[in-house]
C-alpha cells in the first residue's frame, strides 16, 4: 500500500482477513453475499479513465515506448488526438510500469495480493 509516496504494509491480521477473503471469492461458485456483521474489503480496479477505449493497452504501450541512449522508458509517436505523445499522458497510461494500468483486471489483482500476503 502507498500513502503518501510511502511504502507501508498491513499488520499480519489484516493479511491474513484479505487473504481469506480471496480465497472465499476464488473458491465461490457465485459472486460472495456480504452481510453487516461481515468485514468487507473493497477492492477498486481503475481502468476506463487509464485506457483508450477498444485498444490493448499492453499492445498500445508497447507500440509507443521506446530506450533512450541511457536505457530510460521514453513516449514515442502520437497521442489518440493526433499530436505528439508527451510523457504526462504516456505515464497516465502506465506505459511506464510493467502493467499498463488499462490492461490490470480482477484477477491480476487477486494473484497480485495473494503473492504479497
Amino acid at each position: 500500500h502507498f500513502l503518501f509516496g510511502v511504502a507501508t504494509r498491513f499488520n499480519g491480521v489484516f493479511r491474513g482477513l484479505v487473504q481469506e477473503v480471496i480465497r472465499d471469492f476464488r473458491a465461490a461458485q457465485s459472486p460472495i453475499q456480504f452481510h453487516p456483521n461481515m468485514t468487507c474489503v473493497a477492492i477498486h480496479v481503475r481502468r476506463d479513465d487509464r485506457a483508450i477505449p477498444d485498444m490493448d493497452m499492453i499492445e498500445w504501450c508497447k507500440n509507443h515506448t521506446i530506450m533512450d541512449k541511457n536505457g530510460q522508458m521514453k513516449p514515442f509517436g502520437h497521442w489518440i488526438d493526433g499530436t505528439k505523445l508527451n510523457s504526462g499522458q504516456w505515464m497516465n497510461m502506465g506505459c511506464n510500469k510493467r502493467l499498463p494500468f488499462g490492461a490490470v483486471t480482477l484477477e491480476h489483482f487477486l494473484n497480485a495480493s495473494r503473492v504479497l500476503l
